[in-house]
């Protein structure tokens, strides 16, 4: 017992020295306390009291603000071995302060307040996580579209990774979450589509059968005004949507094919028509049918010979090909062209030269 005393006692001292040092206004001193930190987290036999790990927790929080890129980088490394070892109210407190610099914090810290964030959600286990998921999802919906562009694309990102991770922690949150969501993929801005439509996908695999035919409807009526619009932008996002929700969703969005279908060949026909330039929308056509007809291969089997269709159509279009293929053979004329015009000119000049031979040939008898 009195040696296991003394190695507490010099773990205690070890850890005592290395939170000072993090606090260093020495860089050198910081990264190397926070690098003896990595390594002693990483240990079997590495313990802490209370006390130690409110000091830690409270210190690498504030080393993902540290001037020092590779200080920050040790930090974030440091979190997901720190959260696997702490008690639950720690993880909490991690949770909030991280929460609050990336909504009030600058550009940098709140880049890396986002990425520390998202690292110690994916190392909360699901027995622990019920209080830290249920009082964070709220603020992450209050700030998505009430905040700056930087800040709802960071929550967007942040709720993603709560939908995927902990899906029946939310169930009570999922019309909320339906709410907020559904605006954001008609946003001006692409990178909130974008993430938009990942969010969207990964809420519709936990819905209920009520919400989810809410959600289909909502997908449906809009991806219809975009057609109607000829809007390459809102017939692309809610495209992409609809691909997603399909792959997630799965035999749930048969029913609604009857709709679905004709209205992506509708769109993927008026790309066609439009040119290069919609080259996006069919792209994504393509997407939409093949994750249809690999999820509800059932119910698909009415539009199979469309979607055939469209596939042997799109199969012998290939606008890069085709424009190399035409750009080859326009330089390959070209060139031949200049060919033969040098070989003409080659030609005259030596007429021109068996003329004047001939002429000096003539001379020369009439002189005799």
């Amino acid at each position: 017992r009195l040696d296991i005393a003394r190695r507490r006692a010099r773990a205690t001292m070890s850890l005592s020295l290395i939170i000072d040092k993090m606090s260093s206004r020495d860089k050198d001193f910081r990264y190397m306390a926070t690098s003896d930190l990595l390594g002693e987290l990483q240990k079997d036999s590495f313990k802490m009291d209370h006390e130690s790990e409110r000091k830690l927790c409270h210190m690498i929080i504030k080393l993902l603000s540290d001037a020092a890129g590779d200080v920050q980088g040790l930090a974030v490394k440091c979190l997901p071995l720190l959260v696997r070892r702490v008690q639950t109210s720690h993880v909490d407190d991690m949770v909030d302060k991280l929460f609050q610099m990336v909504k009030n914090g600058k550009e940098e810290e709140r880049d890396i307040s986002s990425i520390g964030l998202k690292t110690v959600l994916a190392e909360v286990p699901q027995s622990a996580a019920g209080t830290t998921v249920r009082g964070l999802t709220p603020r992450l919906l209050d700030s998505i579209g009430t905040s700056t562009m930087e800040v709802t694309i960071c929550c967007l990102e942040i709720l993603h990774d709560v939908l995927q991770h902990f899906p029946a922690l939310v169930a009570g949150d999922l019309a909320n979450i339906k709410a907020k969501l559904l605006p954001e993929l008609a946003s001006p801005r692409a990178a909130v589509r974008k993430r938009a439509v990942a969010c969207v996908g990964a809420m519709c695999a936990g819905l209920p059968d009520g919400l989810h035919v809410e959600v289909v409807d909502h997908l449906i009526a809009e991806l219809e005004a975009g057609h109607a619009k000829k809007a390459e932008v809102t017939m692309t996002t809610y495209i992409q949507t609809i691909c997603a929700v399909g792959r997630v969703s799965g035999f749930r969005l048969g029913p609604h094919l009857g709709r679905i279908i004709p209205l992506v060949l509708k769109c993927a026909a008026q790309a066609t028509g439009a040119g290069d330039t919609s080259t996006e929308v069919e792209e994504h056509c393509l997407q939409a049918c093949e994750a249809l007809v690999t999820r509800c291969p059932s119910e698909v089997t009415p539009f199979i010979p469309d979607l055939l269709d469209l596939g042997l159509r799109y199969v012998k279009h290939d606008p890069n090909y085709a424009d190399d293929e035409d750009e080859d053979y326009q330089d390959n004329y070209d060139m031949d062209e200049d060919e033969d015009e040098d070989e003409d000119d080659g030609d005259d000049e030596d007429d021109e030269d068996e003329d004047e031979d001939e002429d000096e040939d003539e001379d020369e008898d009439e002189d005799e």
